[in-house]
């Protein structure tokens, strides 16, 4: 296992460090696709992969690039986005440490989307050749690929209904209820910005609907946090149509 650095402008004081190679086993051993692999096995995926270390906004990979690999996010936040001609970003999906990503572009060969680092972060690189390897053999490491694409596409079928049939007020509501990374602020969470990427708006508007949750006595905001007073308000929020 090798450690690469990768460009991006970097937070002070956030500088990654090196990698244990432990904690990388052990993130191994819990997650669906590798857990089925025996400790030979294990060490085989290892040694082919590397640590690649993100600072805060760098790019690990962009849309329509070739996909030569699969990642594992070993610390960190990492943002899927796709961006449209002019520029407006939609948040597919944000990685938490433990989670792979990039299934569907190491299985098909191109990205179909962007990732960027919301903080310095560290990935696992591991070939795409070595996930279809696996995929080819059969057994339950192809059953939790093919069973993880599946929820990649369940998650995506959701997200396109909510954005067609959701209100706005109601995407930033079910953000509050379901991501308790919305409720901490930037400097742990997500942003307001991050927020209305997820919502599919801008960050302006994220900033009226919050405001007017607070005048309702629905949420409190304090510096950038967010606490949530009246969850059962925030419920009826989120149905609106």
């Amino acid at each position: 296992m090798s450690l690469a650095p990768l460009p991006g402008p970097e937070r002070p004081g956030h500088r990654p460090r090196a990698s244990d190679p432990e904690e990388v086993r052990r993130l191994l051993r819990s997650h669906a696709f590798f857990a089925p692999l025996g400790e030979e096995e294990r060490e085989g995926v290892l040694e082919l992969s590397h640590v690649l270390r993100l600072r805060r906004n760098g790019v690990l990979y962009t849309e329509g690039e070739p996909a030569r690999s699969l990642y594992l996010l070993l610390s960190g936040r990492v943002k899927v986005v796709k961006h449209s001609p002019d520029g407006r970003e939609q948040t597919l999906q944000v990685v938490d440490p433990g989670e792979t990503f990039n299934e569907a572009g190491a299985v098909g060969g191109t990205h179909v989307a962007t990732a960027v680092a919301l903080h310095s972060s560290r990935v696992l690189q591991i070939p795409s050749e070595l996930l279809r390897s696996l995929v080819r053999s059969g057994g339950p490491v192809a059953d939790a690929v093919v069973a993880g694409l599946a929820g990649t596409v369940g998650r995506l079928a959701g997200l396109a209904a909510d954005l067609s049939l959701l209100s706005v007020t109601a995407r930033v509501a079910r953000l509050l209820l379901t991501r308790e990374d919305c409720l901490v602020g930037a400097s742990g969470g997500l942003s307001q910005q991050e927020m209305a990427s997820l919502a599919g708006t801008a960050r302006q508007v994220v900033g009226r609907i919050l405001r007017r949750m607070e005048e309702q006595g629905v949420i409190d905001l304090d510096r950038g946090r967010i606490r949530v007073l009246d969850p059962g308000r925030l419920e009826q929020f989120a149905q609106v149509r």
